[in-house]
């Protein structure tokens, strides 16, 4: 059974997800070594990516929970 284009949607979103916080994360550890600049503007935007991107798949998944697919 091929996966439905709301289930695809929430997989790339979790993906999305994923990367973000594996970019916080080495962002973040080197911005704790001293390495700042760029590290700290890119730890500040992948801090804000999560922020947003979980705030979406929430309202994502509640938004589309009453609606019915055909399959």
């Amino acid at each position: 059974m091929p996966m439905s284009l709301r289930s695809f949607h929430i997989v790339f979103i979790l993906a999305s997800l994923g990367v973000l916080g594996f970019l916080a994360y080495g962002s973040g550890h080197r911005v704790q070594g001293g390495l700042d600049g760029q590290n700290l503007a890119l730890l500040v935007c992948a801090v804000a990516g999560l922020a947003a991107g979980v705030l979406y798949l929430f309202w994502f998944i509640r938004k589309k929970k009453g609606l019915a697919t055909p399959y």
